[in-house]
């Protein structure tokens, strides 16, 4: 059986992500999306436009020297717009390590995500990981 479109779209980004292949970012993530993060770190916040997301994720690997790496765990579609995405973390920042699970929820339209809201299993972790002094 075939993948579904919305989630071979999103496997996409993800390779995309992980392999520093901005032109096909640019075809999975639409030029006016959203990336709403949450919690309360340097991170937070609402990413609105493809530059701003692509900012954040540059910002996100400058804050772990490069470290923050991502693997896919499982993807979810509910065939009508929506993918949800599971997934492992690692990262080092400041001589402190993160080890977690998450995902992000995807709304897809006309084959480009709209609006990605991202999850932690344990937001409380990452909001230390990625506060100053904790």
């Amino acid at each position: 059986m075939a993948e579904h479109p919305h989630v071979a779209l999103v496997r996409r980004g993800y390779k995309a992500f992980a392999d520093g292949d901005m032109k096909t970012m640019a075809q999975v993530i639409a030029h006016d999306a959203v990336h709403h993060v949450g919690g309360h770190n340097m991170m937070t916040g609402d990413y609105k436009g493809f530059e701003a997301i692509m900012d954040f994720y540059g910002r996100t690997l400058e804050e772990t020297d490069g470290t923050f790496k991502i693997e896919l765990d499982s993807l979810a579609v509910d065939g009508h717009g929506h993918v949800m995405a599971r997934h492992h973390v690692t990262a080092k920042r400041h001589g402190r390590e993160y080890d977690g699970h998450g995902g992000l929820f995807f709304e897809i339209m006309n084959n480009q995500a709209i609006d990605i809201v991202q999850v932690e299993d344990d937001l409380d972790a990452v909001d230390q990981f990625f506060t100053d002094g904790a």
